[in-house]
């Protein structure tokens, strides 16, 4: 990209694009910004009627907008209006909805809204190591020296990749509705939960065994509800995992 004074541009952030408020015209400044939008590929090729020839044009807003699909004004809302993903952590009793949108300003988690037609999948069992059998009841079986040191993990998250779209376009509604006019940004979206398992190392040597994982369903109590189940994994010296060792067993 060039500019009438010939020179480059690599990247369009390299530039300043804006409207002159007395022309309603489109200009260039061949100076760097800090504040850009971002359109997605579906909306760089919007087309404006002939007819408008200023950007000023009263209706020019409602045109570009009919122009474009609902998804491409969705992705439009995502790419430039959502922030950087947060983490938080909460207690093993905690029962986590995906696609709510919480608050955390009080103690605990206030959910104010959910996405009614929110799906969610839970991924398989995560480890580093050597592989695992499945056994017929769908439980992971991974040998002892292989998980020992190490965190575990399963994820549950949205399983369509849309309610971050479908949130962004509606929360000035919603707060409206429920009257939030203030610390907006402590309202998030819960689009994907972490279970970890961590096995510590042992300072004595033990006896080969086996760690055995329940099936990634258990964590799953409804289509978007999420919660850690009375029995994520045990310990067995059984290859077939028949025979569970006791919780005094597993701190000798």
């Amino acid at each position: 990209m060039h500019d009438s004074f010939a020179l480059f541009f690599q990247d369009f952030n390299e530039c300043t694009f804006w409207i002159r408020h007395s022309t309603g015209r489109l200009c260039v400044d061949p100076s760097p910004s800090e504040i850009y939008a971002i359109l997605d590929e579906d909306s760089a090729e919007i087309e404006v009627p002939e007819t408008i020839v200023s950007m000023s044009a009263p209706d020019m807003e409602a045109m570009v907008i009919r122009s474009l699909t609902l998804e491409g004004y969705h992705n439009i809302c995502w790419l430039n209006l959502s922030e950087l993903h947060r983490f938080t952590t909460v207690s093993l009793s905690t029962i986590v909805n995906i696609g709510a949108v919480i608050s955390n300003q009080h103690k605990g988690h206030i959910e104010i809204a959910s996405c009614l037609d929110a799906t969610a999948r839970v991924h398989r069992w995560g480890f580093k190591g050597g592989a695992g059998g499945i056994t017929a009841e769908g439980w992971t079986r991974l040998k002892s020296g292989d998980v020992l040191n190490s965190t575990i993990q399963i994820t549950g998250s949205d399983q369509k990749g849309a309610m971050a779209l479908t949130w962004l376009c509606q929360s000035n509604h919603i707060f409206s509705r429920l009257r939030i006019t203030s610390n907006l940004e402590a309202y998030v979206l819960v689009e994907e939960v972490d279970f970890e398992l961590k096995i510590s190392a042992t300072t004595e040597d033990s006896p080969e065994g086996f760690l055995f994982l329940c099936p990634v369903t258990d964590f799953r109590m409804a289509q978007s509800l999420f919660r850690w189940p009375d029995c994520p994994a045990y310990w067995s010296l059984d290859p077939m995992g028949a025979e569970r060792l006791s919780t005094e067993a597993h701190q000798k």
